[in-house]
């Protein structure tokens, strides 16, 4: 007697897939605010990421978060 057939399981389309998915956050909801973390350097002005340092002029963004490293004598 033959093996029996596998029974096969349709899967859903990529279109369905899309349909099913909802974006996390509603980009046409024009009170919405949403925080990227940027910044505008008061050196040069450009709006750079938040970081300690300018990734344009290398200068750090808020200078009283700045901790000098004191030399030691040997």
């Amino acid at each position: 007697m033959p093996a029996p057939e596998p029974v096969i399981i349709p899967q859903p389309s990529r279109k369905s897939r899309s349909r099913i998915r909802k974006p996390v956050i509603d980009e046409s909801d024009p009170t919405l605010r949403v925080d990227l973390g940027v910044n505008t350097c008061p050196h040069c002005g450009s709006n750079v990421p938040d970081t300690l340092y300018c990734i344009y002029c290398g200068k750090p963004l808020n200078p009283n978060n700045i901790v000098e490293e004191k030399e030691e004598e040997i």
